[in-house]
């Protein structure tokens, strides 16, 4: 236990009896502080963790090491969970050492519970300082040419050195050195420095000339830097948005930077006319992901942070100079048998660097729960002496709304991501919320086009929706679609195919005149033809044949009248029909080259020159095949030629799998029962010489429609037994051996 030293407050003693349960127990912050005036004032990071192992008793809960982690967890959560006393002012953390503050001693032997009280006062506040200013004036002079010239603004006192990982204390005392030593580094100088290296990317920059004229209006666009070239030694980045000479009252400043007040900006507003605010940053809308099962969420809420978790040695440093290929390739270098890291990459990226005070946060847990909504206050930090790297990379968050409840339609699976260019979307996922009243002035920015009565979701999320596939995948095959303009999806059994079509057309039509009518679903089948699909003569009522106009025809026309609009016009089991036969003359006008009037040919039954049919350029159309189909001849080259194929697979080993099973209530060892049979299972049908990859079974039959799964293990042992059985028995046929193989793999 610690001992009282040299100090004049009245001591309050710490009950070491109760076995600590929540690392938030304020007896914990009040002993580091006695501890690091027994030590003289500071300790090393090993000492303060060997003392606290001695000294407290905690829970089992917190005294283990987590899988995959070397640290039990009571040591790592602390040091997440102290950010308050340091923010506070109480002590500091720079190279390996804790070091106690004047401050700090002043309350060292105080009631625990008041120290606990007093540091999340301060913390509070103190997200409010530098991080809540949003517009600065910074004195451009003689420097305003260099300034214009190359996008940045900056101030000297260069013998400072390299501010960017020193803390406040560090600052005062090496400007006081300098100046005791002759230096001109005026009183004011630390606190100016800390406004240069602080001031929140996105805050708008007021550059001025003398005390009358306003030169610029720029955005600051990056984090502090430090220069040795030139006496502008610290730097940040500067987008100048505005470079008109204005005119105003005459000032009183005070220094060389400086925060801006309300009177001065309702001024300049004035003076800048009645058009659009120059001076507001418009926010930006972002999902992230949290993990409401852990210690995570409500390290989260507690501590008014969130943090990008990627524990990678890789990347234990500041990021924010890093470029986007660097930060990937670190990744890929981390876990180089993983999956890609690109979303991860660009997540991590978008956190540090492109991530601005002001902007909201939407933190989800899977694909449609949202935990909490909030507003970052703070500027993207690397904490350096973090022994969790999860919590490394950290921003400062108000949490406005803590209320969980479930979004109106599911969310992208990455980690990060900017919902921003989606008009109304961040409002349609935000407004369920119990808190939406509280939260709806957060939202004003994020509003639907007005020539639109729906939020606009791109059309790849909405393919993705539900679908199993990546954003990179949905993206992908909308791109093959609209440039060859015929494509095909072909899958075995089970693999979405038609589901994914329906979500295409939908995307595809979604911004068009009448959605409804702007898709159309037809099945081929043997006895399908030209009649049914171009034209045809029909008997009519009274025993009479007439032309009447086939569904392809009917739909081109439709869509020849719409020129604006996409159409989709989706063909099930394309390969059984007999495609000559349906088509007929009319194969060459499904290439993507022939879409136009000029290639429009008389039809057989018909041939009006005046009443001639093309395939208009807005029509696409999208084939399904079903691999596992032995009746099937070998697709027609002619068709091959003129269609794109995309390949479905099963998507077992998806995240949003499991995620959509977990949403059904389906526990999670019994997800991997299921993933665990069908991967073993495919993987034998694959090596199968008599069946091959197209007769593997599809992740859809996994897939239930009731909301919640009542029963799980009935459940999966029914789709096994008269689902799964069943397809297997008219696999094999007559092979009875490979039958009994896969039978076994099914009842393990």
């Amino acid at each position: 236990m610690t001992t009282e030293t040299d100090t004049a407050t009245p001591r309050v003693p710490i009950d070491f009896g109760p076995v600590v349960t929540s690392i938030r127990d304020p007896r914990l912050g009040a002993e580091l502080l006695r501890f690091l005036v027994s030590k003289g004032g500071s300790a090393s990071r090993k000492e303060v963790k060997d003392h606290f192992g001695e000294t407290f008793t905690f829970s089992p809960e917190l005294d283990v090491i987590p899988e995959g982690k070397t640290k039990k967890k009571w040591w790592v959560s602390l040091q997440f969970n102290i950010i308050a006393l340091v923010r506070a002012g109480f002590f500091e953390r720079s190279g390996g050492r804790w070091r106690i503050t004047e401050e700090g001693r002043g309350h060292a032997f105080t009631d625990p519970e008041d120290i606990a009280e007093i540091s999340r006062n301060r913390y509070n506040r103190g997200i409010q300082d530098v991080a809540s200013v949003k517009t600065w004036r910074v004195k451009a002079n003689e420097n305003w040419n260099q300034y214009l010239d190359e996008g940045f603004v900056g101030c000297g006192w260069s013998t400072v050195g390299n501010i960017n990982k020193m803390s406040i204390s560090d600052i005062e005392d090496q400007t006081k050195s300098l100046r005791e030593d002759g230096e001109k580094v005026g009183k004011g100088a630390a606190r100016q420095l800390r406004y240069m290296r602080d001031m929140p990317i996105g805050s708008m920059v007021i550059a001025t000339d003398g005390m009358d004229t306003v030169v610029g209006i720029g955005r600051v666009t990056g984090p502090y830097f430090y220069t040795e070239e030139g006496p502008l030694a610290h730097r940040r980045a500067v987008e100048w948005l505005n470079t008109t000479p204005l005119k105003v009252e005459k000032q009183k400043w005070k220094h060389r930077i400086q925060p801006i007040d309300q009177s001065f900006l309702d001024e300049l507003q004035k003076r800048l006319g009645s058009g659009q605010d120059p001076l507001q940053t418009k926010r930006q809308y972002w999902t992230i992901s949290a993990d409401q099962n852990s210690d995570q969420w409500r390290n989260f809420i507690v501590q008014g942070v969130v943090a990008a978790d990627f524990s990678f040695q890789e990347l234990s440093g500041d990021v924010t100079d890093w470029q986007l290929e660097e930060i990937y390739e670190a990744m890929r270098s981390a876990d180089p048998e993983g999956p890609k890291p690109t979303n991860n990459a660009l997540g991590l990226f978008n956190f540090a660097n492109k991530m601005k005070v002001g902007d909201i946060l939407i933190a989800k847990t899977g694909s449609q729960s949202i935990l909490g909504v909030g507003v970052v206050t703070s500027d993207y930090e690397y904490q350096e002496d973090a022994s969790n790297q999860d919590y490394a990379h950290v921003r400062q968050v108000d949490w406005v709304s803590k209320t969980p409840f479930e979004a109106p339609c599911r969310m992208a699976g990455k980690s990060l991501t900017d919902v921003t260019p989606w008009p109304g979307f961040a409002s349609r996922l935000v407004e369920p919320s119990p808190d939406w009243e509280k939260l709806k002035p957060f939202f004003q920015d994020d509003q639907p086009d007005a020539d639109g009565d729906e939020p606009t979701i791109p059309p790849h999320r909405r393919v993705s929706d539900a679908s199993f596939l990546s954003s990179d995948e949905s993206q992908e095959l909308l791109h093959l679609l609209r440039t060859k303009r015929n494509m095909i999806l072909q899958g075995a059994p089970g693999t979405g195919k038609t589901y994914i079509a329906r979500q295409i057309a939908k995307a595809l039509t979604a911004s068009g005149s009448d959605p409804d009518k702007q898709w159309e679903l037809v099945q081929f089948h043997q006895s399908y033809g030209y009649e049914d699909f171009i034209e045809g003569f029909r008997p009519d009522q009274d025993g009479n044949f007439k032309l009447r106009d086939g569904i392809f025809k009917t739909f081109c026309r439709r869509a020849a009248s719409d020129p604006d609009s996409t159409y989709v016009f989706i063909i099930d089991e394309i390969n059984r029909g007999n495609l000559s036969r349906i088509l007929g003359e009319l194969m060459v006008l499904l290439e993507h080259d022939k879409r136009d009037p000029e290639f429009a040919m008389q039809l057989a039954y018909s041939g009006n020159e005046d009443d001639c049919f093309y395939v208009p350029a807005n029509v696409m159309i999208l084939g399904l095949m079903n691999t596992a189909d032995r009746s099937l001849a070998v697709v027609d080259y002619a068709l091959r030629r003129r269609f794109g194929f995309y390949t479905l697979p099963p998507r077992f080993d998806t995240p949003d799998f499991a995620e959509h099973l977990a949403d059904k209530g389906v526990s999670d060892p019994c997800v991997s029962r299921i993933k665990r049979i069908m991967t073993s299972l495919n993987h034998e049908i694959s090596e199968s010489k008599a069946l091959g990859r197209g007769f593997v079974i599809g992740h859809s039959f996994f897939c239930p429609r009731d909301s919640v799964v009542e029963d799980e293990m009935n459940w999966v042992n029914q789709v096994l037994r008269y689902e799964i059985q069943p397809l297997l028995e008219e696999y094999c046929g007559t092979q009875q051996a490979l039958l009994e193989r896969l039978q076994a793999i099914i009842e393990s």
